[in-house]
C-alpha cells in the first residue's frame, strides 16, 4: 500500500535490500530474529506483486505527473523550529489533516514558505495552516490570497507569531475573531503511534459531533457578522468562519485533525486489547470460576477484524463525521476533484502519461472490497480501461461527461486508462 501511495505521489526509484546472510548483517542472531525482509517469507508474496504492479505500466508511470492540486497544506518550517521538543501536537494536525483530504481523494500539495512567499499559493483554491510560526512574508502572501478570494482554515494558534517568535500582529488583525493566548494543555513530546495517550482536556460539538480538545485550546471572540461553526463544552466558539475580502477564514480554537486519528488508533488498539484477551481466556479456561463470566468477557471476534490487524500496523476506523468537518472548507470552496471513488479510504490518485492516465489505488480499509465505482472527468476519448488484477473493465459514459467504472480491490492496483 505504501509503495502504491508513494508512487502515486512521485516516487520513482524503488530499493528493497539487504545484506546477508542474517548472521553477518548488523542485527546478527538468528534469521527469526532479524527484521531483514527475506528472513520473513510472508513478505515476499508482497514484494513480488509490488515489482509486478509496477512493471505492468511502468514505461507510462516513469513519466507520468498528477492532476493539479486545488488544496495547498502550508509547511511552517518555522514552527518546526520553535515548537522542536516543546510540542509536536502542531505537526502531527498537519500531518492527519493530510490524511482526512487523501481518504476523501482530494489532490493536496505542500508549500513551503518560501514558496508561498514567491506567490506560488495563487494557484489553489484552499489552504490549511498548522503551527504558530510563519514568516511574516508568507503571511503578508497568505493575506493578499485570502483577500483575493482564496479560503484559508487556521488550526488553533496557526500564524500567530513570525519566525522570530514575535507576535504576527498585522495577520491577527484581519482575522474574524480576536484569538486569545494559546493554551498547552498538554505538550505532546512522542512519535505518531502515541497519540493515544494525549488526554482530553475539552470537548467541542458540531453538527452533531463530539469532539476531543488535544494538547492545546484557544479560545477566541467572533467578530461583528462571524459564523460559528462549532462550540467548546462551555459554549464559546471553536470554529468561527468569516468572509476577509473576496476570500474565507476559518478558525479552530483546537487541532482538529488530532481527534481523527486518535479514534482511530484508539479502536484499533480496544480490538487489539480485546483480541489479546480472547486468546488469553481460551488458553486459561481453568482460571475461570465460571461459563458465565466467559460469557461476560469473552466477546466474539470477527475474521475481518482480525484479519486487517495481520495485514497492516495501521488504524482502519477513521470517524467519518470528523473527516467530514476536516474537509468543510473543500466543500464549500467548491473543490471537485477530477477523480474520486465511492469508498473512503482508498487512496487514488490520478497521474497523466504520454497516452494514458494511470491510477495507483490502494486499499487502507485493510479487508477486500467487493466492488470500488470510481468516477472520472475527462475530455479525452477513452479506448480501454483495464487494471493489472483484473484485466479489461467496462465503463459508461455519464449524461455531464464523466467515465464510470467499478472493479473488486484486494490491497493495491494500478489502472491504466488508454487514449485512442
Amino acid at each position: 500500500m505504501k509503495a502504491a501511495s508513494e508512487t502515486a505521489r512521485g516516487v520513482r526509484i524503488w530499493k528493497n535490500f539487504s545484506y546477508g546472510p542474517s548472521w553477518s548483517s548488523h542485527e546478527g542472531g538468528p534469521p527469526w530474529k532479524s527484521h531483514l525482509w527475506y528472513n520473513k517469507p510472508e513478505t515476499w508474496k508482497a514484494n513480488a506483486e509490488l515489482i509486478r504492479e509496477i512493471g505492468a505500466y511502468e514505461d507510462q508511470l516513469l513519466a507520468a505527473k498528477p492532476e493539479p492540486a486545488q488544496v495547498a497544506i502550508l509547511y511552517s518550517s518555522s514552527s518546526d523550529i520553535w515548537t522542536l521538543k516543546r510540542n509536536h501536537a502542531f505537526g502531527f494536525n498537519r500531518m492527519h489533516n493530510w490524511m482526512a483530504l487523501a481518504h476523501a481523494q482530494i489532490p493536496v500539495d505542500f508549500l513551503a514558505e518560501r514558496q508561498v512567499e514567491r506567490g506560488q499559493l495563487q494557484d489553489y483554491k484552499v489552504c490549511y495552516l498548522s503551527g504558530p510560526n510563519l514568516t511574516a512574508a508568507a503571511a503578508e502572501q497568505v493575506l493578499r490570497w485570502v483577500q483575493a478570494g482564496g479560503t484559508l482554515y487556521l488550526s488553533a494558534g496557526a500564524a500567530s507569531r513570525d519566525e522570530f517568535n514575535r507576535p504576527l500582529s498585522s495577520f491577527n488583525s484581519q482575522l474574524p475573531v480576536t484569538r486569545e493566548p494559546l493554551e498547552t494543555l498538554q505538550p505532546y513530546h512522542n512519535s505518531g503511534a502515541y497519540v493515544h495517550i494525549l488526554q482530553s482536556k475539552d470537548t467541542v460539538t458540531a453538527d452533531g459531533t463530539t469532539l476531543e480538545v488535544l494538547s492545546v485550546r484557544q479560545k477566541q471572540k467572533p467578530r461583528g457578522g462571524a459564523e460559528v461553526l462549532a462550540t467548546f463544552a462551555d459554549g464559546t466558539p471553536a470554529i468561527v468562519r468569516d468572509r476577509v475580502g473576496r476570500g474565507t477564514v476559518y478558525s479552530a480554537g483546537f487541532l482538529p485533525a488530532l481527534d481523527y486519528i486518535k479514534k482511530a488508533i484508539v479502536a484499533r488498539r480496544a480490538f487489539q486489547s480485546e483480541k489479546t484477551t480472547a486468546q488469553e481466556l481460551a488458553k486459561n479456561k481453568t482460571s475461570i470460576p465460571a461459563p458465565e463470566v466467559i460469557l461476560s468477557e469473552r466477546k466474539e471476534l470477527k475474521p475481518a477484524k482480525e484479519t486487517r490487524l495481520e495485514r497492516s500496523r495501521n488504524p482502519w476506523e477513521y470517524p467519518a463525521s470528523v473527516r467530514q468537518l476536516i474537509l468543510q472548507p473543500v466543500r464549500t470552496a467548491q473543490v471537485k476533484p477530477v477523480l474520486t471513488c465511492s469508498v473512503p479510504l482508498v487512496d487514488a490518485v490520478l497521474l497523466h502519461a504520454e497516452k494514458a492516465c494511470i491510477i495507483p489505488v490502494a486499499n487502507y480499509t485493510l479487508e477486500p472490497l467487493r466492488e470500488v465505482e470510481f468516477n472520472l472527468r475527462t475530455n479525452y476519448p477513452i479506448a480501454t480501461i483495464e487494471s493489472v488484477h483484473q484485466g479489461r473493465l467496462h465503463y459508461e459514459r455519464t449524461q455531464d461527461g464523466r467515465i464510470t467504472f467499478s472493479m473488486p480491490l484486494d490491497s493495491t492496483d494500478y489502472i491504466k486508462i488508454g487514449y485512442k
